[in-house]
């Protein structure tokens, strides 16, 4: 245990995404710096090389000039100069030696004009088990491995690779947070402190994001109703498959995704895109998520069933729950135990059956209410209060009234 004089924490989130406002809506870290005005966050990007200085020029430009960049009171965002891409330093050793000295270099150059005066215990926090170039290197820092998901298993099957790194990060990490029971089971026999801290949602917010902006009003004035939609990243991990059933099976309903549509999914999507019943309206302002969804009759989880999915806690469902809608989603088995209020499925045939009986039967108020309800009980701002106190506690951080 890290013994600190310091008041408050430097959250050192590796890797930290560009859009920072839509990621720390489901994160924990908005919450924190909301609740903990002593805390700071910074996030550290994905290294940059000449490789990416070949490959996407104007990406390499626009983060040279801001390796170290103050997007708010209290939070950072820096950038790291690799030698050659991360992807390739890890297969040589001397060149992975080279590259995590000098990132280890660049971080403690960073983080002493950050601080100044203002020193904080830092919190290195890690969700992805690979690519983590210095982490173990910092000197007095306080290690969390937050597991979101099954990281050692693609949707093809077992990674050995993964289980070794992440078999290490288990036995040096300080604390682990998981967000599925499933993976509390699994992680927990491998390492000194785990804690289950399922994905909790701002009820406040989806219900005061009411009003459609005038661009969707015109978008949705075309859809034709019942709406069956997903939210979220449209990657490998969707079951494009069953799509296809559903727009050929249910031809006068609209079936409506919304969210970034990922390179590897592109021959999919042009499945999906011969059917007049299938719009993809893009990536949306999170705002705009709330009174989106509330277009939607039918929300939908589609994830293909296989070991990784099986592991997950999908930040959606909560999001789903809190405007009362509906959901039908695979039998994932940290969603079993909410059972009473949404229709799973363990097979494609099971799920045409089940979506065309949610058709079929009108929705109970007594039921819209009691999704609402869950979700109430699963506030982001509580888990991550309790978060707060674990590393407070571990880390023995002083802090003032």
């Amino acid at each position: 245990m890290i013994k600190s004089k310091f008041k408050g924490f430097n959250f050192l989130y590796v890797f930290f995404p560009d859009d920072f406002e839509r990621w720390s809506r489901r994160f924990k870290f908005n919450s924190l710096l909301r609740n903990n005005p002593d805390c700071r966050i910074i996030g550290i990007r994905y290294p940059i090389s000449l490789g990416t200085l070949i490959s996407n020029p104007v990406h390499f430009f626009s983060l040279l000039f801001r390796l170290r960049e103050r997007i708010t009171t209290n939070l950072w965002a820096i950038t790291f100069l690799s030698i050659v891409p991360v992807s390739f330093v890890d297969r040589n050793k001397i060149l992975s030696f080279l590259n995590r000295g000098i990132c280890l270099f660049q971080m403690t150059i960073h983080l002493k004009s950050i601080e100044k005066t203002d020193k904080k215990q830092n919190v290195l926090w890690i969700s992805a088990i690979t690519k983590f170039p210095f982490c173990f290197q910092l000197k007095n820092s306080f290690f969390v491995y937050d597991c979101l998901d099954e990281l050692t298993m693609n949707q093809e099957g077992t990674c050995s690779e993964l289980k070794i790194i992440e078999d290490e990060m288990l036995k040096k990490s300080d604390v682990v947070f998981t967000a599925s029971r499933y993976l509390y089971e699994k992680k927990r026999i491998r390492t000194r402190r785990c804690f289950y801290f399922p994905h909790g949602v701002d009820p406040v917010f989806f219900c005061d994001n009411k009003k459609l902006h005038l661009d969707m009003q015109a978008v949705f004035s075309i859809i034709k109703r019942p709406i069956v939609g997903y939210v979220g990243n449209i990657r490998s991990w969707l079951d494009f498959d069953l799509l296809v059933l559903f727009a050929q099976r249910f031809s006068m309903v609209s079936f409506v995704f919304v969210g970034s549509i990922m390179p590897d999914v592109k021959q999919d999507i042009k499945r999906l895109k011969e059917f007049p019943n299938v719009f993809f309206i893009g990536r949306q302002e999170y705002e705009q998520i709330p009174s989106v969804v509330r277009m939607f009759d039918v929300t939908l989880i589609p994830f293909k069933i296989n070991t990784f999915n099986f592991a997950t806690n999908p930040y959606k469902f909560m999001e789903y729950l809190a405007l009362g809608k509906p959901v039908l989603s695979p039998n994932i088995v940290e969603l079993r135990q909410f059972s009473d209020v949404l229709v799973l499925y363990e097979s494609q045939s099971e799920a045409i059956e089940k979506l065309e009986r949610l058709f079929q039967t009108s929705e109970k108020v007594e039921l819209v209410n009691k999704r609402i309800e869950i979700a109430r009980r699963h506030i982001v701002d509580t888990f991550s209060r309790q978060q707060y106190e674990i590393l407070n506690k571990l880390c023995s951080v002083t802090s003032e009234d």
